[in-house]
């Protein structure tokens, strides 16, 4: 067994040593001429933290290398700022997460929405873009993002979302198409008439295919047009940084089954304050009793989801409660893994 330690303040560098401690339960072990297999399992809840494991979610580190580690050694040094010799990923234990979208690129159009190209000011930004959306798509399937350099990983952007604006409001929303600007200032109108969600990005996401013969639907006014809005907010940062990110949606005139969002919750603000002195704050949102299916909390009405907060959370998690009984559905959060959890429920 071996156990993993932080050497250095930023947590970049570990160091891996034997220890008599028991973590896992050791399986199989295969070998052929590519590759060692070594199969091993431990009894985990869903609300279990530690051992780096925050609820539904677990932290993985690995090495690359041609060379076999020597069953003798005294303790090896683990740098995350060589990426050519090691590095981590993570593994979702209860859901799943979408990581290939090849089905999106053959079965359907699509098409970039990106932000002009700005400098996030250091103390943080939110940057926004109207655009009008194709007149041949009906529905929308699903999205990737556009991610200018690293940008999406190393901390500078917080959040992507786009919105569908409200049809009766498509004149002005037509006044705001083609510039960048700022969402937060005063004078910013489309934020308060665009407020219909089609996806949300976050870090660690890939993308989010939505079920299959389903579709969220193009709010469509009466000329069949359409207006959607890109919000990308930046946290704080060294201001030497540009970003022209965004997402590709995936769309078809095709009819589908309509689906919907919607956010429990605080809805993405820069106005939820906590205070100072407070030792910590908790926000609770409800769905109504249509989320959950009759026959109780193992079949829910919700296909995937989505926990999404800054980097000042410190846990989320989706608990269904139906006829006395309560069960964590979702959990685990991390301000640097927010991926669409899959849940394949009716």
């Amino acid at each position: 067994n071996l156990q993993l330690n932080h050497t250095d303040s930023d947590n970049e560098v570990f160091q891996l040593a034997p220890t008599i401690k028991k973590f896992f339960e050791l399986g199989n072990i295969l070998e052929n001429e590519s590759e060692t297999v070594i199969e091993g399992s431990k009894k985990l809840a869903n609300c279990e933290k530690g051992d780096g494991v925050k609820g539904d979610i677990m932290k993985v580190y690995y090495m690359i290398g041609s060379e076999d580690i020597q069953g003798d050694f005294q303790s090896i040094d683990i740098d995350l700022k060589k990426p050519s010799q090691y590095g981590f990923t993570f593994l979702t234990l209860f859901t799943s997460v979408q990581t290939d979208f090849q089905q999106l690129e053959d079965k359907f159009r699509s098409a970039p929405y990106k932000l002009d190209l700005k400098r996030p000011k250091v103390e943080g930004d939110a940057q926004c873009k109207v655009f009008k959306g194709k007149s041949s798509a009906k529905f929308y399937t699903g999205f990737v993002p556009l991610l200018k350099g690293y940008n999406g990983e190393n901390g500078l952007i917080r959040r992507m979302t786009v919105y569908q604006c409200d049809p009766a409001s498509s004149d002005l929303a037509e006044e705001f198409t083609g510039d960048t600007l700022d969402c937060d200032d005063d004078d910013y109108l489309p934020y308060s008439f665009c407020k219909s969600i089609l996806f949300i990005w976050t870090p660690g996401s890939r993308g989010e295919m939505m079920k299959e013969e389903t579709g969220l639907k193009a709010l469509v006014n009466e000329k069949r047009k359409h207006y959607i809005l890109l919000q990308v907010i930046y946290n704080a940062g060294t201001g030497f940084l540009t970003d022209d990110s965004g997402m590709e949606l995936f769309y078809t005139r095709k009819e589908m089954e309509p689906a919907g969002k919607m956010i429990v919750g605080h809805r993405p603000s820069n106005k939820l304050i906590i205070m100072p002195q407070a030792d910590g704050w908790r926000t609770t949102g409800l769905c109504s009793s249509q989320c959950l299916d009759s026959s109780g909390v193992d079949m829910m009405n919700i296909s995937s989801v989505s926990l999404h907060a800054g980097d000042r959370a410190d846990d989320m998690s989706l608990i269904a409660v139906h006829g006395g009984v309560r069960e964590t559905v979702v959990s685990g959060f991390r301000s640097d893994y927010q991926p669409v959890r899959q849940l394949f429920t009716t």
